[in-house]
């Protein structure tokens, strides 16, 4: 299974889909923020500004499309600019303006994880999970403010 970007880029180059990841809604844990908490309680004011700096950016990202566009160039290494108009799209859609990891798909990766590790069988994902902080930062208003400019 392949990322929603390099999809977009097997299918435009002639890969055969088997499946379009783009129409099923997977609810992946794939840009999750993570710690120790140990760290948690120990900086939880370098936790927030890094926080607020995530969720800044993915303000910054879905305002500023040409800038992200070459961005997703650089780093991707794609030069293909109808590619990277189609990739800047799609995670333009589907970034949530607060990165919340859900139940869901934390319990998803525990299920592809355990086929290898037999531990992740009896983990539940509530363990991983400690939206906290994010909370916090939502209702101080830091996000609201943000795409109310």
């Amino acid at each position: 299974m392949l990322t929603p970007e390099f999809y977009l880029l097997a299918k435009k180059a002639g890969f055969v889909t088997l499946a379009d990841p783009l129409s099923v809604k997977i609810d992946f844990p794939q840009n999750t923020i993570a710690t120790s908490r140990a760290f948690l309680k120990s900086q939880p004011e370098a936790v927030t500004q890094y926080l607020k700096a995530a969720i800044e950016a993915i303000h910054y990202f879905k305002n500023n499309r040409e800038e992200s566009i070459r961005i997703l160039g650089k780093y991707l290494g794609i030069q293909d600019r109808e590619a990277l108009a189609e990739i800047y799209e799609l995670y333009k859609n589907v970034l949530a303006p607060l990165p919340l990891s859900t139940v869901e798909g934390m319990q998803m990766l525990l299920g592809w994880m355990a086929q290898r590790d037999p531990r992740a069988k009896e983990a539940r994902a509530e363990q991983f999970i400690d939206s906290t902080s994010l909370r916090e930062i939502e209702k101080s208003g830091f996000v609201s403010s943000l795409y109310q400019r």
